[in-house]
């Protein structure tokens, strides 16, 4: 139960992404050939209206295929072209027509023959109304915003499965309790209660650590990089006003390593009103994306082993089996578990699909802002061709995390990670 829980989870959050898009095409006027989940051959699949709506065998992805869109965002690889029809309405009536000598100011049946149906795998265009339904036709700002619209709503879902975890379970706002005897803290200034809100090195850019899972990160990133000479620079909230103290690390003896000297609540704290709520939420969906950029930093430093990177048949194996083990606390438990798995995810797919790759959203983000700036828009072709090579490539790397999944499921690598 726990898995297809953890399939349809995993399936929900493609689902909102691509219907970002879905909605933002159709608010432009732009046609969606199709609507799909998942990748590769259809399983269920229906045309209703304009749109064909598919369920697909792969759960690796989704598309909204839009007319004009390249091959690369097509969610197939290849171009719709469309075939010419001759419909039932029409059959009959247009054979013995010659096109050169009928006007177009002639009844809706010559109108027809001069503006035949296109056929895009059952979902159809008069010939006509192409040019207006074509995304490639839209301004930039319009393209923009479909482009953008899916990462957009996996932000709001984010924000909305936060705002439910925030409800039922507060925040953890980080407070010092304490700091370690004879530590450079101690003598810093720190005192009970603060709230720790910045942290950093010293005289340099500091990063907002608003809760106890923030501080956590930000230590495994940095805590291997301290030194008996390294100072830090600390922004704390007390009695509404803030406070910035500087003080060293110290060497832990017992640990081995070097320490802040500084204790901290580590529990949750409900919200005592509205603004309260909105700022814990917030907090919540910004630790979340804080995640995927950190790892980002991990990986730069060699932190992160192979074992540890995860595609979508390592997050459901990771989520069935998260879900499982807290529904033996109660249904709450085992809800606000996936919620909270489910708002890294999101958070994850928003922010993956933001980088200036090619075939991603991102990817296409930046070529719209070139043509915004610059006033020049590049060839579709050329942008077609590159996005295409950025598909191969995601491609080929979606083959390969999907290989290291494997691998991980069946040498029990995820099954450590949990605890198994």
């Amino acid at each position: 139960m726990s898995i297809i829980v953890a399939i349809l989870g995993l399936g929900f959050l493609i689902f909102f992404h691509e219907l970002g898009h879905f909605v933002a095409a159709k608010l432009c006027h732009v046609g969606v050939l199709e609507f799909s989940i998942g990748m590769g051959p259809r399983i269920l699949s229906r045309v209703i209206g304009r749109t064909r709506y598919s369920i697909k065998l792969l759960p690796l992805g989704g598309s909204c295929a839009m007319l004009g869109e390249d091959s690369a965002g097509s969610g197939d690889f290849s171009t719709a072209t469309g075939t010419e029809v001759v419909s039932s309405e029409d059959e009959g009536i247009t054979s013995d027509l010659d096109p050169d000598t009928v006007k177009i100011s002639a009844s809706d049946t010559y109108a027809h023959t001069l503006d035949p149906w296109i056929d895009y795998d059952g979902v159809r265009f008069r010939k006509s109304e192409i040019p207006e339904y074509n995304f490639q036709n839209k301004k930039a700002w319009q393209r923009f915003f479909i482009c953008i619209a899916g990462v957009l709503n996996n932000f709001l879902i984010a924000a909305v499965f936060a705002g439910i975890v925030v409800f039922f379970c507060g925040f953890d706002n980080l407070y010092v309790m304490g700091t370690a005897e004879n530590s450079p803290a101690a003598a810093a200034g720190f005192e009970e209660g603060d709230n720790l809100m910045y942290i950093g090195y010293h005289g340099k850019h500091l990063a907002m650590t608003p809760g106890y899972r923030d501080i956590f990160v930000w230590l495994y990133v940095n805590s291997d990089d301290f030194t008996e000479h390294t100072a830090l620079d600390a922004v704390v909230i007390r009695d509404g006003q803030k406070h910035t103290i500087t003080f060293n690390t110290y060497y832990d003896e017992t640990a081995m390593k070097y320490r802040l000297g500084l204790s901290f609540y580590g529990g949750r704290m409900a919200a005592t009103n509205l603004k309260e709520f909105l700022t814990d939420t917030f907090y919540e969906v910004r630790y979340n994306m804080s995640i995927v950029i950190q790892s980002f930093v991990l990986i730069s430093k060699g932190k992160v082993h192979r074992n540890e990177v995860m595609g979508p048949v390592g997050a459901v194996t990771v989520m069935s089996s998260t879900v499982e083990q807290s529904s033996k606390y109660g249904f709450l438990n085992a809800f606000i578990v996936l919620l909270e798995l489910l708002i890294m995810l999101s958070s994850n797919l928003g922010i993956m699909n933001l980088l200036p790759v090619p075939a991603l959203d991102g990817g296409r983000l930046i070529f719209i802002l070139f043509e915004m700036i610059s006033k020049r828009r590049l060839d579709p072709k050329i942008e077609e061709r590159i996005n295409q090579v950025g598909m191969t490539a995601l491609l080929a790397l979606m083959a390969l995390i999907l290989s290291n999944d494997i691998w991980n499921v069946i040498s029990g690598a995820y099954a450590s990670m949990l605890g198994g």
